[in-house]
């Protein structure tokens, strides 16, 4: 308790030297908002890709296939799954039994804003935790001219996709509706009774999303928001007719509904959120060859409040409960869990330069979790941009790593992290040719490493590792160059990343010590070349995998490979009020064999066309 209450006292600290200065505090605004453009990804030319298609070519990003439900996990740096959470509109939509989001099942189509926290500043203030985050925005900054849009995607391997979205403005009040339609014929996914089959695992799929957001300005200082949300995914397992494997097959239906409330009263601001999921997960597989039915069900119901207020701009202070109940047939059903936290944050500018102190409390029904402390320095300059990061964070269990059966561990201890990293931009034009250069470096030891290992019988289990040392580097280079004569933009950019993480595992473990954790590559890179004009895209991606080793000794281990992808755009303007967008992809252009999870191969060369319409 010495520890928790020595951070506290410094924060109290620092807060009161911070209201007894004069600042400028709308500087700090201005400067975080400046550099928060490091984490927004570019989405114009990724309308016909899924989530995991587009975050792959990011640096220090790697997307693993779980199976049921979880084909394209999104791990951060050398990081586990689970570390790392997916928020829509600050609202966690981890997946109910995994803890972890399948990125392939969220069309780029349905966000208008994706971002990367690599450090998670904006996850240690939410109700879910996790040491890096992606944050999904529905709902654009501004409307554009062109309101309405119809989607359509075909692909080589009978895909369909079909999207429609439609945005309305009535003084005050904003609409947007959309909803995204996917018809897969051959999928490839991964279940459990993979293991005692050889082969690729065919799919036939639907997915279909409804999204509703609705914004209204109750007065200049009050806004009240609303995000709806209903999903609804069905994977049906095929195999060749030796295997005899029939009614195999995963169905997820969930409703998301966040509602958040904005006001200023003089110079304090007030927000409010309240968040509620519910979603049924069910999963069948009917094995003939050893007549036997076996089916897992879950329902979950998740709740998450928030409440933040803010004061001249400079200290943030907030309360968020968490409450979680779920049900299944495939373990003991859980009752229902609470998870309240309050966290306090303090900002401090003075003229290029901010710096902000976040910290956060949480408890369960047993105990308090270890104090997190966040400390962040920014800096914007005209042609330099710096945020640096160093501090200590949490993650709790997810109730599939405690109580799945079989390999769960209701033992399990929190993780907890304490790193920091630093991230740098710079920019600089000669003439028309821009050059710009990030780099970025991290450090982190995380304690009781939750990771899920192999076991007996070919059946995982979830176990704390003692210590895991995670470090790297990331590069990525970009240079433009513009002919006003043709209004033709050339950029070319390559980045790379380097991470290495080291487990040290307890006594009579089967881990080896002081080699690269498994399934983490050390070496990734990738690289793009793309051509815009006013009526026409081209892109050139490239993408190389190093070795990552399947098991702790290094014996196996999966090759590297080389991945490429080409785009075309064509853009046509008819008058004011009609734009039509068609749109040719190729990717793994080679047919390049690939594969994430050893035995788990993932698909060839697809070709792929799309035409968007806007009105």
């Amino acid at each position: 308790m010495k520890i928790p209450l020595g951070y506290a006292i410094v924060l109290v600290y620092l807060g009161l030297k911070g209201f007894a200065q004069q600042t400028h505090t709308l500087a700090v605004v201005e400067i975080h908002a400046h550099v928060k453009v490091l984490d927004t990804l570019d989405l114009t030319t990724s309308n016909a890709n899924n989530l995991t298609q587009m975050l792959m070519l990011q640096p220090g990003l790697l997307l693993r296939n779980y199976g049921p439900g979880a084909s394209a996990a999104i791990a951060v740096r050398g990081g586990s799954t689970g570390q790392t959470q997916v928020y829509w509109h600050d609202f966690s939509v981890q997946h109910p039994m995994l803890g972890i989001t399948d990125a392939s099942a969220l069309p780029v189509f349905l966000f208008d804003r994706v971002e990367i926290q690599r450090n998670a500043a904006q996850s240690i203030q939410a109700a879910r935790p996790g040491f890096s985050s992606v944050h999904l925005d529905a709902q654009p900054l501004n409307f554009s001219e062109l309101k309405n849009a119809v989607y359509f995607t075909g692909s080589s391997l009978k895909n369909i996709d079909l999207g429609f979205k439609s945005r309305y403005q009535f003084s005050k009040l904003k609409l947007t509706s959309k909803a995204y339609y996917k018809n897969c014929q051959n999928a490839y996914f991964w279940l459990p009774v993979s293991q005692l089959l050889t082969g690729l695992n065919h799919a036939a799929e639907d997915q279909l999303h409804v999204m509703q957001d609705v914004i209204y300005n109750i007065a200049p200082t009050q806004t009240v928001e609303l995000h709806a949300w209903a999903q609804n995914l069905l994977r049906q397992i095929s195999f060749t007719p030796e295997q005899a494997v029939n009614k195999t097959g995963i169905q997820q239906q969930s409703l998301k509904v966040v509602g958040n409330w904005k006001g200023l009263f003089n110079k304090l601001q007030c927000s409010a959120m309240l968040g509620y999921s519910t979603e049924t997960f069910k999963y069948t597989d009917s094995m003939s060859m050893y007549n036997s039915l076996h089916q897992s069900q879950c329902f979950q119901h998740h709740i998450q409040s928030q409440l933040q207020l803010t004061a001249l701009q400079l200290v943030k202070a907030g309360f968020a409960g968490n409450f979680n109940q779920a049900q299944s047939t495939s373990y003991s059903q859980i009752g229902i869990q609470y998870q309240p936290l309050v966290w306090v944050s303090h900002t401090f500018s003075k003229n290029s330069v901010g710096i902000e102190t976040i910290g956060r409390l949480e408890w369960t029904q047993t105990k308090a979790a270890p104090m997190s402390i966040l400390e962040q320095l920014f800096y914007s300059g005209n042609s330099i941009m710096c945020k640096a990061s160093f501090g200590r964070q949490f993650r709790w269990p997810s109730l599939n790593e405690r109580y799945w059966q079989p390999g769960g561990n209701i033992n399990l201890e929190p993780e907890v992290s304490v790193g920091g990293d630093i991230y740098c931009k710079a920019v600089h034009s000669i003439n028309k040719l821009k050059l710009e250069l990030t780099q970025s470096a991290f450090i982190k030891n995380i304690q009781n490493w939750i990771t899920w290992l192999p076991g007996a019988a070919a059946q995982a289990q979830v176990v704390n590792i003692e210590a895991v040392h995670n470090r790297g580097l990331e590069t990525e280079i970009t240079v433009r160059r513009n002919w006003n004569t043709i209004e033709l933009i050339v950029a070319a950019q390559w980045n790379c990343a380097y991470t290495f993480t080291l487990a040290n595992p307890k006594p009579f473990s089967i881990e080896a010590t002081g080699l690269q954790w498994i399934y983490t590559p050390m070496y990734t890179g990738s690289g793009k070349l793309q051509c815009n004009s006013p009526f026409l895209t081209f892109q050139w991606q490239v993408m190389y995998t190093g070795y990552s080793y399947t098991s702790s000794d290094h014996h196996s281990w999966i090759s590297p490979f080389w991945l490429h992808h080409l785009t075309l755009i064509r853009k046509q303007r008819m008058g004011k009020n009609y734009q039509i967008n068609y749109s040719l992809q190729c990717d793994n252009l080679f047919d390049t064999p690939n594969q994430w999870i050893a035995g788990k191969p993932l698909p060839g060369r697809q070709f792929i066309f799309s035409t968007q319409f806007n009105f």
